[in-house]
């Protein structure tokens, strides 16, 4: 799935997406030949949306 893909199931933005990657908490599958990430669903199934975060707590 793409960035964008990624950042709407978690509900979080795109940059958030990227920033994580950059700061190694998130690792992309692949990147394509023009250099876009590309995640696998079952790699990023840690990931939840901020309220059920929040439920957790």
């Amino acid at each position: 799935m793409s960035v964008g893909q990624l950042a709407d199931r978690s509900g979080v933005s795109s940059a958030t997406i990227r920033r994580w990657c950059s700061a190694g908490k998130l690792s992309e599958t692949l990147r394509t030949v023009g250099n876009h990430r590309h995640f696998s669903s079952s790699s990023c199934s840690h990931l939840r949306k901020p309220k059920e975060r929040r439920d957790i707590s």
